[in-house]
């Protein structure tokens, strides 16, 4: 795959020492300090030393397949909204509801046309079945202008396929940005857990609002979102959970 990659100064950084730099130090500052990316870390939202990565090294990631898991989902579509929105988003969420924690256990971002869209959110309901014996608990789709519609098909699709996705519509009526910018402190004090594996997530999220894309972290916002409405029997939801911890870090618990 790298046959005939060139670097401008091999004598300097040879192409494995900038990939050794680029994980090493982060994308956002890889881009800003070696490839000269007008994106400048300190302009955006989300600093990639806040992400909390639950498959890091040494670390043992959790066993989803427990009863204490479940799995919310969310689809932003992105069916023509704004030039920034030429991908669309599948995110999934295990929400453990005795710590309230989240855990990104999916993230596909790709562009996609909507019929594709509509058979990889069915495979990735097949998909949490084969590994983890449950489906999702919920799953939220945006379905603000004619999205209402994609939403439709989606039910109809799902149904056909036998999968039955639990769907909810997500109107979302605050402003993106706003949106996004919300889970600034559920990315900084670590109630959400990232995976290294999400490139694409872990990108637009380092980038926002200056990159390319944000179609990812706004399917991110959606699924958090529909995770705080889970209210489990007697376990602790994820919502009182974050409610207490971002009053006691303003002196009121």
């Amino acid at each position: 795959m790298l046959e005939g990659t060139e670097v401008l100064w091999e004598a300097k950084l040879s192409y494995y020492d900038l990939m050794v730099i680029r994980i090493s130090e982060g994308e956002a500052s890889f881009n800003s300090e070696i490839q000269n990316d007008p994106i400048d870390p300190e302009n955006c939202t989300f600093n990639e030393e806040w992400f909390d990565f639950y498959d890091d090294n040494g670390k043992v990631p959790p066993d989803f397949s427990e009863s204490r898991f479940l799995f919310i989902g969310a689809n932003d579509p992105s069916l023509g909204k704004t030039r920034k929105s030429d991908t669309s988003s599948i995110i999934g969420l295990a929400l453990d509801t005795k710590s309230g924690y989240m855990y990104v256990v999916i993230a596909s971002v790709e562009r996609r046309k909507p019929d594709v869209i509509i058979e990889d959110a069915i495979e990735t309901s097949r998909r949490l079945k084969r590994e983890y014996k449950k489906p999702f608990t919920k799953f939220g789709v945006e379905t603000v202008q004619f999205q209402a519609y994609f939403k439709d098909i989606m039910v109809q699709r799902s149904a056909e396929a036998g999968e039955y996705l639990p769907i909810e519509e997500i109107k979302s009526v605050q402003n993106k940005d706003v949106r996004i910018q919300s889970l600034q402190p559920f990315v900084k004090n670590g109630y959400i857990k990232f995976s290294k594996r999400h490139k694409e997530l872990l990108k637009q999220m380092s980038e926002y609002p200056m990159g390319a894309h944000d179609d990812a972290p706004d399917g991110l916002e959606m699924a958090v979102k529909l995770a705080r409405s889970v209210t489990v029997g007697t376990k602790v939801d994820y919502k009182s959970v974050i409610s207490r911890a971002l009053r006691f870090r303003h002196g009121g618990y």
